[in-house]
């Protein structure tokens, strides 16, 4: 969703708060917040002698009610999850956005059902919020139904995530819906975390991911603010930060900035979005205006690790369409 912008507001006028709308829209859709009970994910991560490999990928919920005039894109969704399950990584990684509406009890039933192979195959899966996992009613039932399904995460909405020498740092960038003193503590958290893990001699890599994109060039959705101006200058200065994972944008795009890699991977299963020129940052991946649906695989070596995007084809084939790769 887009940055909220401040306006003044008259003497005597309140504005209604994020999460009261939010309830609000998930009754008029849905008659109200429901619990969803669900089987677990597995939490331990299990490689040795080889390279690890990890699924990044994002943005996988369906189309909400209200976006009824686009294209259903089911099948292609199916055809995601699917694969990754297929190729069995060590690791999935979500960039957020994994069902519609957070707070109700369908979403949450189709995601675990296209995600069945994958749980029971004990493939472990850690995600992060997205902005529509606290839709469709109230904020309790909505992390309720996250958790539930990702107990091992023991309630956290930031937390860290290491894979050989590689540290993952998975953040909220719904900033809109915490407390001032939620903001401070997650930004604390992620500034000590940074600096331990430029301290610690196992850690050659830190990757930060939000669902929120500091850059992107889509169409439908803005760079967030807030990421840019709260997460960014804490990576500033710390030679271990190459890599920065978001969705949000229902799209793939790749820029450098600050000797940073950026990639947006956000083709997941919704509704694709459209990217339009611009001038600052290049995108470096040249794909057209509509990128396909796609998976990152990204896997790990001693010194350095390789991206891959596979991108899903009109005959159900997959293509690598864009690669790079990291020293550490």
């Amino acid at each position: 969703m887009h940055e909220k912008c401040k306006k003044a507001e008259s003497p005597g006028r309140r504005r209604v708060p994020v999460a009261v709308l939010n309830l609000i829209l998930g009754a008029l859709l849905c008659g109200c917040s429901h619990y969803a009970a669900g089987p677990p994910f597995s939490g331990a991560i299990k490689h040795a002698g080889r390279p690890a490999r990890i699924v990044v990928y994002g943005d996988n919920r369906c189309r909400h009610p209200l976006e009824f005039w686009l294209k259903d894109t089911t099948k292609a969704r199916r055809r995601v999850a699917y694969r990754i399950a297929q190729i069995r990584p060590d690791l999935v990684v979500n960039t957020g956005d994994i069902v519609d509406r957070g707070a109700s009890a369908a979403p949450w039933q189709v995601f675990d059902e296209e995600n069945a192979w994958l749980r029971r195959m004990g493939v472990p899966y850690y995600p992060v919020l997205g902005n529509h996992e606290y839709m469709g009613g109230s904020t309790e039932t909505a992390l309720h139904n996250y958790f539930a399904r990702f107990p091992y995460l023991n309630d956290r909405r930031w937390y860290k995530l290491q894979v050989g020498p590689v540290v993952f740092l998975m953040l909220d960038s719904n900033f809109d819906e915490m407390t001032q003193e939620e903001v401070r503590s997650q930004l604390t958290w992620l500034q000590d975390n940074i600096v331990e893990c430029e301290r610690d001699p196992n850690v050659r890599m830190t990757v930060l991911i939000t669902h929120h994109p500091p850059f992107t060039h889509s169409r439908n959705e803005h760079p967030s603010v807030k990421v840019t101006h709260l997460v960014l200058p804490l990576m500033s200065g710390y030679a271990k930060c190459k890599l920065f994972y978001s969705g949000h944008s229902h799209s793939y795009e790749r820029f450098r900035v600050g000797g940073v890699n950026y990639v947006v991977t956000g083709g997941g299963g919704a509704p694709l979005d459209v990217t339009e020129e611009a001038i600052f940052p290049e995108d470096l991946y040249d794909g057209g205006r509509i990128r396909g649906f796609h998976y990152c695989l990204m896997t790990l070596y001693k010194k350095q690790c390789s991206i891959e995007m596979f991108e899903l084809q009109p005959d159900g084939s997959w293509v690598v369409r864009d690669s790079l790769e990291i020293e550490y």
